[in-house]
């Protein structure tokens, strides 16, 4: 199979594969492309087949997005799975690894990754798997909340002020506060209106399930 190399800020629509024996066939889509050469040599050492034509069509799509920005330029439909190359720093950040996976990339690689992983991604990606960072197996995981975290938390998604939730919970509001301060973090976020976003958010959100209460847990104050 063999991978195609497509400059550009979208990803062409597949047409024809070439005859290329076993090797993968990956089309690299440009955004912001800043390491294109790094990327067809790691492609390359591995044994997958690199190709330039822009109208070939591929086992999968490599596309690089050299900036934060550039990640949310990424643009048009492919019918093979999507393998997206991202600076370190967003490949660990809960929106956008979870929005990415959201709009149906197959794997993300981070960029100081590329000589080793970003291959092996292909193929997992190829042969139906979905591939993230290991360090970003925090921000796929739901957070750990304590059940008062949940209640605050519950609150604040309904639009109750720290007053109000401290009210109806028979709290001191430094402590409805310090809820908050610790769940935040655990969340990925720095305030309520962004904790909000992140519990509600139809595309990326954490759902409210991560809100529910067992019978089994503990309250504390």
């Amino acid at each position: 199979m063999s991978v195609t190399i497509a400059p550009g800020t979208e990803l062409a629509t597949p047409l024809r594969k070439p005859s290329t024996g076993d090797a993968l066939a990956v089309r690299l889509a440009g955004l912001g492309l800043a390491s294109g050469a790094d990327v067809t040599a790691a492609l390359e050492a591995d044994g997958l087949h690199v190709l330039l034509d822009a109208e070939a069509a591929a086992d999968a799509v490599v596309a690089v997005a050299a900036t934060h920005k550039s990640i949310g330029d990424l643009a048009g439909d492919i019918d093979c799975p999507l393998v997206i190359v991202v600076p370190d720093s967003a490949s660990t950040n809960r929106e956008v690894v979870r929005g990415l996976l959201a709009r149906g990339v197959s794997a993300i690689v981070a960029a100081s990754r590329v000589d080793s992983a970003l291959a092996p991604s292909v193929r997992a990606a190829c042969a139906g798997q979905i591939v993230v960072p290991a360090e970003a197996r925090g921000v796929m995981a739901p957070p750990s909340l304590t059940v008062r975290e949940k209640q605050v938390l519950g609150m604040v998604v309904l639009g109750f002020t720290n007053g109000e939730i401290a009210g109806k919970l028979h709290l001191a509001e430094s402590t409805v506060k310090s809820h908050l301060s610790s769940a935040f973090p655990k969340l990925g976020v720095g305030s309520r209106r962004e904790a909000t976003a992140a519990i509600l958010d139809p595309k990326t959100g954490l759902g409210t399930g991560i809100l529910a209460i067992s019978e089994t847990e503990d309250f504390a104050v």
